[in-house]
C-alpha cells in the first residue's frame, strides 16, 4: 500500500495543464532516467578526454626542442618490427620510406615477419637487401593452437630483436624520413611506451569513413593517455621499452584474439606501472591507405573490436555502459519518432552529447593538425549510434576474417 501511494505521487500531474515531467514519461520512465544517466556518463567521459588531450598538448609544449640530440653514441637501438602477410603491393613503398630515415644507421634495424606469404612479398624483400643494411627477414611459419598468426609473427620477431625500443608498423604504411627518429626522441627517461597517430587517406565514401574513423580513434588514445588511464592504440604506429615487453610477460593471456597486439599490450604495460606518452610530433605520423570498400573497412573494425572482450574489467564495464546509453538513445528516437514520448527531451539529450563530442574532437582535431572534419562529424553523430549497436554485438561472438583466414575473435 505505501509502495502504491509513492508511485502516484510520483507521477501524479502538477495540474490539470501541466503534466508533470515525471508523469509525462510514466510509460517509459525507466528507460529514460537510464538514458538520460547514460548520457551524463557519456558527457562527462568525453569532456575528460578534453582535459586529457589538454595535457597532451602541454606536454608537447613542455618537451625539448627536435633538435636535441645526445650524442650518437647514446642515441637508444631501435629495432622495427613489421609483420606482412600477401603485401607485395604496398611492402615496396614501406621499404623505400624507411630506407629514407635519418636516424643512423648503426643504431636500428628493420625485421620483415614473413607470415606464410602466397605471393611475391618475400621476393621484394630480398631485392632490398643489398640496398639497406641491417635488414632481417623472418618467416614465421603456422603458429600454434591458440596464438594468433600476428601475435605469433611479432613474438618470433621480438625474440631476435637486437634493439632496447620496439618499434612497430604495418606493411602498408608510409612513415616519413623522421619517424624513427622522432619516435626515439620520444623515449626519454621513465617512458616506456609510445602511441604515434597514423591517420588513414583515400578517396570516396570508404576513405570517409575510415579517415574519420582513425582520427576519432586517436582522440580517445591521446586523451586517455593524457588522463593517465591508456586504452587503445593502432599497431601501425606503437612502440615500447622491450624491457616493458618482459615485464609483462609479452601478450600474455590475450594471445588467441586476432586483434589486440597493440591496445591489449598497451593496457597491460599501463596496469604494471608502465609510463605511456602519445606523440604529436608531426615528424612521427605513419600514413596509410583506407580499405578499398566498406565491406573491408567493416571486417577490420569488427576484428578490431574484437579485442573489447579480452579488455580489463573495469574498460568492460566503462565501454558498455557507453554502450547501453547509445542503445537507449536509439529507442527514445523511435519512440519519439512514433509519437509515443516528446522529441524534445531526446533532441536535449543528443543535442547535448553533439556538443561535447564536438568540443573534444574540436580540440582533438587541433592538436592532431587534422582538417575538414564537421562534414564527417554530423553525418556520424547520427550514424554512429545505428552502426555500433550492430556491429558491438557482433564483433564479440563468432570468428573474424583477417588476411584470408578465419580466426577466433
Amino acid at each position: 500500500m505505501y509502495e502504491e501511494k509513492v508511485r502516484i505521487a510520483l507521477f501524479k500531474p502538477c495540474s490539470s495543464n501541466h503534466k508533470n515531467f515525471i508523469y509525462y514519461f510514466s510509460t517509459y520512465n525507466i528507460l529514460f532516467l537510464i538514458t538520460l544517466l547514460g548520457g551524463i556518463f557519456w558527457i562527462g567521459s568525453v569532456l575528460a578526454l578534453w582535459m586529457g588531450l589538454g595535457r597532451v598538448a602541454r606536454r608537447t609544449e613542455e618537451s625539448k626542442p627536435l633538435n636535441e640530440w645526445t650524442p650518437a653514441g647514446e642515441l637508444p637501438s631501435i629495432s622495427v618490427l613489421v609483420a606482412a602477410r600477401n603485401e607485395e603491393k604496398n611492402i615496396r613503398k614501406l621499404l623505400e620510406a624507411l630506407q629514407l630515415q635519418d636516424y643512423p644507421k648503426e643504431r636500428w634495424e628493420t625485421i620483415i615477419l614473413d607470415d606464410s606469404s602466397s605471393d611475391n612479398t618475400v621476393g621484394i624483400v630480398h631485392e632490398y637487401f643489398d640496398q639497406r643494411q641491417r635488414l632481417q627477414l623472418i618467416k614465421v611459419g603456422i603458429p600454434p593452437n591458440g596464438v594468433a598468426p600476428k601475435k605469433n609473427a611479432l613474438i618470433k620477431g621480438m625474440s631476435v630483436a637486437a634493439g632496447e625500443i620496439i618499434l612497430v608498423t604495418d606493411a602498408d604504411c608510409v612513415p616519413g624520413p623522421g619517424w624513427v627518429s622522432g619516435i626515439a626522441r620520444q623515449f626519454s627517461a621513465g617512458i616506456d611506451a609510445v602511441v604515434g597517430y597514423s591517420p588513414l587517406s583515400g578517396d570516396g565514401v570508404t576513405g570517409a569513413v575510415g579517415k574519420f574513423d582513425a582520427f576519432v580513434n586517436a582522440v580517445v588514445s591521446a586523451g586517455s593517455i593524457g588522463l593517465g588511464h591508456p586504452t587503445t592504440a593502432v599497431g601501425r604506429n606503437f612502440s615500447y621499452r622491450k624491457t616493458a615487453w618482459d615485464a609483462v610477460g609479452g601478450f600474455g593471456s590475450t594471445l588467441e584474439g586476432a586483434s589486440g597486439d597493440d591496445d591489449l599490450m598497451l593496457q597491460r604495460i599501463a596496469a604494471n606501472g608502465g609510463h605511456i606518452v602519445f606523440s604529436t610530433d608531426r615528424s612521427t605520423v605513419i600514413r596509410s591507405n583506407t580499405k578499398s570498400t566498406l565491406g573491408d573497412w567493416w571486417r577490420m573494425k569488427r576484428r578490431h573490436l574484437s579485442a573489447g572482450k579480452r579488455y580489463q574489467p573495469k574498460l568492460v564495464l566503462f565501454s558498455s555502459a557507453l554502450y547501453i546509453f547509445q542503445i537507449g538513445l536509439l529507442i527514445l528516437a523511435g519512440l519519439a519518432t512514433f509519437g509515443k514520448i516528446s522529441p524534445i527531451h531526446v533532441i536535449a539529450i543528443w543535442g547535448f552529447k553533439v556538443f561535447a563530442d564536438w568540443l573534444t574532437l574540436h580540440r582533438g582535431a587541433r592538436l592532431l593538425h587534422h582538417r575538414n572534419w564537421i562534414g564527417a562529424f554530423l553525418t556520424g553523430e547520427v550514424i554512429s549510434p545505428i552502426l555500433f549497436a550492430v556491429l558491438v554485438p557482433i564483433s564479440l561472438v563468432g570468428k573474424v576474417r583477417w588476411k584470408g583466414r578465419a580466426l577466433n575473435n
